[in-house]
């Protein structure tokens, strides 16, 4: 795992918490990624675990509806801020579940997102990949 998310899905009412004091939870599937040499990023169907945006939504459920997700994430070795958009499959899902919004963190401050946005851009790029028949 090169880089460690940490996400959640927060009402309007509320404040995120990303401080190290109040952990996630998380299953790590270090073991059979390394076992059969699976590249970070590919192949999430035989992994166990699933992505920061994945398991925001999981733990509030319906809730997720019109809420604001906030994602902040670091090098693992460095501590440095580091940011990757949410990919296709989470893009899609944020859309499915109503997220209204996407708050991350980068090194140069918060940036914010818009979750049907983001998965038009992923499409467009997928779309774009797809060769002529």
């Amino acid at each position: 795992m090169r880089v460690n998310v940490d996400g959640g899905a927060v009402r309007a009412d509320s404040t995120p918490d990303f401080s190290p004091g109040n952990p996630r939870p998380a299953i790590l599937n270090t073991c059979i990624r390394r076992q059969y040499n699976i590249p970070s990023g590919e192949r999430y169907e035989v992994s166990r675990s699933v992505n920061t945006e994945m398991n925001a939504l999981l733990q509030a459920g319906r809730a997720a509806a019109g809420c604001t997700m906030y994602l902040a994430g670091f090098e693992r070795l460095t501590g440095a801020p580091s940011y990757d958009p949410p990919c296709l499959m989470c893009s899609k899902m944020l859309v499915n579940a109503g997220v209204g919004r996407v708050v991350v963190r980068t090194a140069d401050g918060l940036r914010e997102l818009d979750p049907q946005a983001l998965y038009r851009q992923h499409l467009e790029s997928v779309i774009t990949e797809i060769p002529e028949k």
